[in-house]
C-alpha cells in the first residue's frame, strides 16, 4: 500500500469482539446511542413532513439523518478516513437542508 493509499483509506481501529476493552465497550455504546437518536430525528422529519409538507426536501432531510445514524453504527466496527469523509459531507448537507428548510417553512426568525 503506497503512502497515498494510507492517508486516502487507512483505518484507524476495528473492533476485536473476541477482546473488547472498557474503551471499545463505551465507543460501542456511545456510537450505537447517538445512531439512535439520529433515527429519532429522521423519523420525527419523515412523519412531520408525511402529516404536512409533502417535500422531496424534507424526505431527503429525514434519508440524511438515516445515513448519519447508520455511519455511527459502521463506527460501532470501524473508524476509517473514507467513513470520516461520508460523515462530513452527510454532516454539511444535514446543516444545508436545515437551512434551507428553515428558510422555506418558518422564514421569521422564531424570536423576534
Amino acid at each position: 500500500m503506497s503512502f497515498i493509499d494510507g492517508r486516502f483509506l487507512g483505518v484507524y481501529r476495528t473492533t476485536d469482539w473476541s477482546n473488547l476493552s472498557g474503551l471499545d465497550v463505551g465507543l460501542i455504546t456511545f456510537n450505537a446511542v447517538e445512531a439512535m437518536i439520529w433515527f429519532a430525528f429522521a423519523g420525527y422529519v419523515l412523519v412531520r413532513n408525511r402529516r404536512g409538507h409533502r417535500s422531496a426536501m424534507e424526505y431527503t432531510y429525514g434519508i440524511l439523518f438515516v445515513l448519519f445514524g447508520a455511519s455511527d453504527l459502521i463506527e460501532c466496527v470501524q473508524l476509517s478516513n473514507p467513513l470520516i469523509l461520508a460523515k462530513a459531507v452527510i454532516l454539511v448537507l444535514l446543516l444545508l437542508f436545515r437551512h434551507w428548510t428553515m428558510a422555506r417553512y418558518e422564514p421569521r426568525p422564531k424570536l423576534a
